[in-house]
């Protein structure tokens, strides 16, 4: 499934998020950790994507997102950096309901291309 390489910077993210981020389990940090180095390079390669999250309140939420500012409406593109952003909150525009959504990297549940 992972080859050597992929394996070494999953575990190694892993014991970062866990040690220096505050993961409150390893299997959470293990989970981010594989969450980051399949979804990230998928978000930003692709201009859109079908994603599978978990909301705050615990229910399943699909979405058409992209993160490329090409398939977002002028008047929605962002103007700023945003607030109260971290690295483990995955930010991207829903086609579909047409607003900005966020969650939680450990959250993300498929991302398809």
């Amino acid at each position: 499934m992972y080859n050597e390489e992929q394996k070494a910077k999953i575990k190694v993210r892993a014991r970062y998020f866990y040690t220096a981020c505050g993961f409150y389990s390893l299997i959470s940090a293990i989970r981010a950790a594989i969450a980051e180095t399949q979804i990230f390079p998928k978000l930003y390669e692709n201009p859109m994507v079908y994603l599978t999250y978990k909301k705050k309140d615990r229910t399943i939420q699909h979405a058409f997102i992209t993160t490329q500012k090409d398939y977002i409406p002028e008047i929605d593109r962002v103007k700023g950096t945003g607030s109260g952003y971290t690295y483990f909150q995955v930010r991207f525009y829903d086609t579909v309901k047409r607003g900005w959504r966020s969650c939680l990297l450990q959250n993300i549940i498929a991302v398809h291309w």
